[in-house]
């Protein structure tokens, strides 16, 4: 621990007690001059920074050379000292596989910045996301098998029931001829929005075949059936990946698709499906009329879904438009199968 206030230490007494007031503390404490150099720092902060110099060999220096691979932190924390007006709060960053929450408050000789280990609580975070995504599946698996095997047959027997009371009845004046026929189609067409329904419920390609072709058969679908044209590309088509993975970006992929269909005027929408070394990315762009955040009806709460399917898969996303530009969605999910385990 090293104290320094103008060049000299506290008196003893208050040095001590503020000393042992720092170093219990359950946070990482840094005190900083208005130039960013190390005024003081407590043990806990070291660590979590993973600074491996001796505690009492770090004052003066700049703090910036031990954040250098917190770009965010480092960029706001110079914002706040060379404007000297301005607080900051950073929650649940991504350093050394764990999550810290990072405070930085003013005072008259520069800044303290304390620093929260919150990794166990973003798990929980993430076990709960996984928990009400997982009741979610549950339901439409179990909605989607009573659609199949009770309102399906249902309605082949109504159909059949129909044509024997139709073939019992010798002469048919042509109006009840085209009754019996508006009924014969009308019962097709709810059959197909069942099929349609429990299809969607439950997307039985993606247990079969996975991500890829799941995707590939949802663009060729609305391909064929819609005049946007819909591309879609997979870096590596026949790869399976994690269960949680591949039905959440698909879900993600299924929302993002349906809201570019009925909301964003495009003519094209391209969907792609890379892998990297370390993580899973689906993109997903469109050339249609974008939107304002600020004026988004219901808060989005098509994107909030998909904000918190990824959330659940420890990824990321990115959302890019503006009016007249379309939009771009980018999510970057980890492999990192121990997260599903």
């Amino acid at each position: 621990m090293n104290l320094v206030k103008e060049g000299k230490f506290l008196k003893s007494e208050p040095k001590d007690f503020l000393l042992s007031v720092i170093g219990s503390s359950p946070y990482g404490i840094i005190a900083l001059d208005y130039q960013g150099k190390i005024i003081m720092v407590n043990s806990l902060a070291m660590q979590y920074l993973g600074i491996e110099d001796e505690i009492n060999s770090i004052a003066d220096r700049s703090v910036y050379g031990y954040i250098q691979f917190l770009p965010e932190l480092e960029s706001i924390l110079r914002s706040s000292l060379e404007k000297q007006q301005k607080s900051f709060d950073l929650e649940l960053i991504p350093y050394n596989d764990n999550f810290f929450s990072f405070r930085g408050r003013l005072t008259h000789h520069g800044m303290i910045i304390t620093i929260e280990d919150v990794t166990r609580l973003k798990e929980m975070e993430t076990a709960v996301l996984n928990s009400m995504i997982e009741g979610q599946e549950l339901e439409r698996r179990r909605l989607a098998k009573e659609m199949h095997d009770g309102v399906g047959p249902l309605l082949s027997t109504i159909k059949m029931n129909i044509q024997k009371i139709e073939s019992d009845i010798v002469e048919l004046s042509p109006p009840i001829k085209e009754d019996f026929s508006a009924a014969y189609s009308l019962i097709d067409t709810v059959a197909d929005e069942i099929r349609y329904i429990s299809h969607h419920l439950l997307p039985k390609v993606i247990e079969d075949f996975g991500l890829s072709a799941g995707l590939e058969s949802l663009c060729k679908r609305l391909d064929n059936t819609s005049k946007l044209e819909v591309y879609f590309y997979s870096s590596h088509p026949e790869e399976r990946f994690d269960q949680m993975i591949e039905l959440g970006l698909y879900r993600s992929g299924q929302e993002l698709i349906n809201n570019a269909v009925k909301h964003s005027d495009a003519k094209r929408i391209e969907v792609q499906l890379i892998k990297h070394a370390d993580s899973l990315v689906l993109s997903i762009e469109d050339d249609g009329k974008g939107f304002d955040w600020k004026m988004l009806p219901g808060s989005g709460i098509g994107l909030a879904n998909v904000e918190t399917r990824v959330a659940s898969l420890g990824g990321t996303c990115s959302i890019d438009t503006r009016i007249g530009q379309g939009v771009n969605v980018v999510m970057e999910i980890p492999l990192n199968s121990e997260k599903y385990e």
